[in-house]
């Protein structure tokens, strides 16, 4: 079984708005996801952070799986 967080829930949201910064400057940016699911209402918020902040290039690798709420922000 994997980590209890894997999931897509909205106490990441904080993390994922760190992780942003960190890279400020950057017009291009890939996200690495492996999840089992998580809540979609969250996975809507995320997606558009992650477009706005790489205007260039967004890429969304899944090395394993991603279900749900991950999907839905693969494909977003």
């Amino acid at each position: 079984m994997g980590h209890p967080m894997a999931t897509i829930m909205p106490q990441g949201i904080p993390l994922l708005e760190d992780l942003l910064r960190v890279g400020s400057g950057s017009t291009r940016g890939d996200l690495l996801i492996n999840g089992p699911g998580g809540d979609a209402n969250t996975a809507e918020e995320m997606r558009p952070m992650c477009r706005s902040k790489f205007k260039e290039e967004f890429n969304v690798i899944v090395p394993n799986y991603a279900k749900s709420a991950p999907t839905m922000i693969a494909l977003g």
